[in-house]
């Protein structure tokens, strides 16, 4: 990355500032931004090897289409949070993850902090949510209605949920793969 240093004067104190700015402006942070969860994560989900997970079935989701699922349960927690993952293989380059964690054992501190994360990269989500809050806890500790998170516009999406018995799934859909 190629850096230079611009110099301004701020005009209420006449003092000379000097700012080391980005040549590459926004189109590095948007690079970063769509890297962000391939940054994060431990496993690799651009690389999908069969040998490492049950096979569950194959399913049909809303829109009929197929896919072949399977199940690994991790060995360590994934962004400290996750201990299951699922995968959803719809062709030969093309799949949809979910990692699960029971809201009873979740870190909220890693969970608060991780959705802060892509709200600084994304900003609001779909449904306009900023950062997160400590009433999201309470509220999803009381099995009370929960709205998430969910950045369609990233690649691959993002997608944050309470689903039943209590369970927060971590969604990242439309991840290109290599087989």
């Amino acid at each position: 990355m190629v850096h230079f240093e611009r110099k301004t004067i701020n005009s209420s104190k006449n003092k000379l500032l000097t700012k080391k700015t980005n040549k590459m402006g926004l189109f590095a942070r948007k690079r970063k931004s769509e890297n962000i969860i391939f940054d994060l994560l431990n496993i690799d989900i651009k690389s999908f090897d069969t040998e490492d997970y049950e096979f569950i079935g194959i399913e049909e989701n809303s829109e009929n289409t197929e896919f072949k699922r399977y199940r690994k349960k991790l060995k360590s927690l994934e962004l400290g949070l996750f201990n299951v993952m699922d995968a959803f293989i719809y062709s030969e380059n093309e799949a949809s993850y979910f990692f699960y964690c029971n809201s009873k054992d979740a870190n909220f501190k890693k969970l608060k902090k991780l959705i802060n994360k892509f709200y600084k990269a994304f900003g609001t989500d779909a449904l306009s949510n900023g950062e997160f809050s400590d009433s999201e806890i309470t509220a999803i500790l009381n099995g009370k209605y929960w709205t998430g998170r969910m950045w369609t516009k990233a690649k691959p999406e993002i997608m944050f949920t309470l689903i039943k018995d209590g369970i927060i799934e971590l969604g990242i859909l439309g991840v290109e793969i290599n087989k």
